[in-house]
């Protein structure tokens, strides 16, 4: 319970205004935290709606964007998609 409540805190420092950017993230984020977005992100896909609900409740809508962004890991560089989680209320 403890490591899901950090790792919980780790991604939702991310989310912004309702939505969390993977492009506007910069800093060098954990292998936890690239797993969760990964897994977020595989999730959705498989959706017709691209939608989906997070394991701490949360539902999001995946948009993808044009271009690519380089995710900073601890364990190395992982060029993606740009992706939005836009969370719903």
């Amino acid at each position: 319970m403890k490591k899901l409540e950090e790792d919980r805190k780790l991604v939702m420092k991310y989310i912004q205004d309702g939505q969390l950017d993977i492009s506007r993230i910069d800093d060098c984020i954990s292998v936890d935290t690239r797993e969760t977005f990964l897994r977020w992100i595989a999730q959705a896909n498989l959706t017709v709606s691209k939608s989906r609900r997070t394991e701490y409740g949360q539902a999001f809508r995946l948009i993808k964007q044009e271009g690519s962004h380089t995710l900073k890991c601890e364990d190395g560089k992982l060029v993606m998609p740009k992706y939005i989680f836009q969370f719903e209320d």
